[in-house]
């Protein structure tokens, strides 16, 4: 099995306060955590790939959502995502925050409160269902990997995004997530 998910039930998390104040910004009660890495078998898209995910989650800030992002690894590719988001980020400064790493304990505590989780990390398969949230996986970075009934795969495409992030953040897609 995944060590993460047993790292999950031996570790306890925050509060939503005591993430917050950790953080040094309100993420309230309604927010997605975002973690969108470079796809090294697709060079060259990742700015286009990054743009998309920008756009659709601006659709939902216009909802009341905040957007809590986990910045890419250090793959080919992977400064520019992270330029994408920062920029990104500072024009959106009171509802997306952007943090290098969490950690395990505040990433945990993030995903313990959070509506959904949405990107193209394995954490979206692996973690995020322990913790009965939806995940909305994005591309072809995970494919081929096992995944549960509370994971919605989309293409990369802004209208895909936007479609998948409309679902995971319905009432009865949470609630079957749940």
């Amino acid at each position: 099995g995944a060590l993460g998910v047993d790292n999950i039930h031996s570790t306890a998390t925050m509060t939503l306060p005591e993430l917050e104040k950790s953080l040094g910004f309100s993420l309230g009660a309604k927010y997605v955590v975002a973690t969108f890495h470079p796809v090294t078998t697709q060079p060259g898209e990742e700015e286009k790939q990054t743009a998309a995910l920008l756009s659709a989650l601006g659709k939902i800030i216009a909802e009341g959502y905040k957007i809590l992002f986990t910045m890419p690894n250090s793959d080919t590719g992977g400064k520019k995502v992270a330029a994408l988001i920062q920029e990104w980020s500072l024009r959106h400064t009171e509802s997306v925050t952007a943090v290098g790493s969490l950690g395990r304990v505040r990433y945990y505590s993030a995903l313990a409160h959070a509506a959904a989780v949405v990107g193209n990390s394995s954490s979206g398969l692996i973690e995020a269902p322990s913790f009965g949230i939806p995940t909305l996986n994005i591309g072809d970075r995970q494919k081929g990997r096992a995944r549960g009934a509370s994971v919605i795969d989309t293409d990369t495409s802004e209208d895909g995004i936007a479609a998948g992030l409309a679902t995971v953040l319905s009432a009865e897609f949470r609630t079957k997530a749940a």
